[in-house]
């Protein structure tokens, strides 16, 4: 190894998920990653009294854009009924549902315009679709749906809060940080309000996850913008390690 790729290798690519959705990282040891959350959980005050209302809605498809969501439903959901179809907007949250021994599906494009057309082509006329989001889920999809003349629902399975005590931007000042994984819109409102000048200033990279997220950091002046990611964080760090590092695992 050259001398020069020591401090190289000292590169941080940061993550903002909430605790709660951070697993380690699996990587080529490019760069060493490290999640500072921004964000909170709080599931909702009464999950079952939320499945009921469901129920009552009477959905034939019910649809996660997160794990989060599919792990709360199904760990309330004690009368299953045979008709339901579940849909995940991408690979980890269909993992989630087969996890609770079920089966759904999702769609190529993992993102949520794939997600709309795949729920446009498969609802019949009289058929009512249930989302099961956060409070601060994307407007994307509900968008696409009313615009395809889909019979849907939203439900509120838990809330995202924002954290009081935020460390990133004394994080930025005193690491050498090369770049930020974004995955929500909310994310990045915080960012640009919290740290804006800070990653500016060291014309650090932003990996948005999602098209809405990516619209978010470029409202905000975020000019520095890499490679985007549709709803799996695994995915797009394979991507950036495959553009930024090389073979041997160090950074380009």
């Amino acid at each position: 190894m050259q001398a020069g790729a020591i401090e190289l290798e000292k590169l941080k690519v940061i993550l903002t998920r909430p605790s709660e959705k951070y697993y380690p990282v699996r990587s080529r040891n490019c760069f060493e990653y490290v999640n500072i959350p921004l964000t909170k959980i709080v599931p909702g005050s009464s999950i079952d009294g939320i499945i009921r209302e469901i129920m009552i809605y009477g959905p034939r498809y019910i649809v996660f854009t997160s794990t989060i969501g599919s792990d709360l439903f199904f760990s309330h959901y004690t009368e299953p009924v045979p008709d339901h179809v579940f849909i995940a907007i991408g690979s980890q949250t269909l993992n989630s549902i087969r996890n609770h021994g079920y089966d759904g599906l999702k769609p190529a494009r993992m993102d949520s315009s794939g997600l709309g057309n795949l729920i446009a082509g498969l609802v019949k006329k009289g058929e009512r679709v249930a989302l099961l989001r956060s409070n601060r889920s994307s407007k994307e999809l509900p968008e696409i749906l009313k615009s395809r003349g889909i019979d849907f629902m939203e439900f509120t399975i838990y809330s995202i809060v924002e954290l009081e005590d935020n460390r990133l931007e004394n994080f930025i000042l005193e690491n050498h940080v090369f770049g930020i994984l974004v995955s929500s819109s909310m994310e990045a409102e915080i960012l640009a309000k919290t740290c804006g000048n800070a990653i500016k200033s060291r014309n650090i990279i932003l990996f948005p996850i999602g098209t809405p997220t990516e619209k978010t950091l470029i409202s905000a002046g975020f000019h520095n913008i890499g490679l985007k990611g549709e709803s799996s964080v695994d995915n797009l760090i394979k991507d950036i390690e495959k553009e930024y590092c090389n073979n041997s695992g160090e950074w380009i």
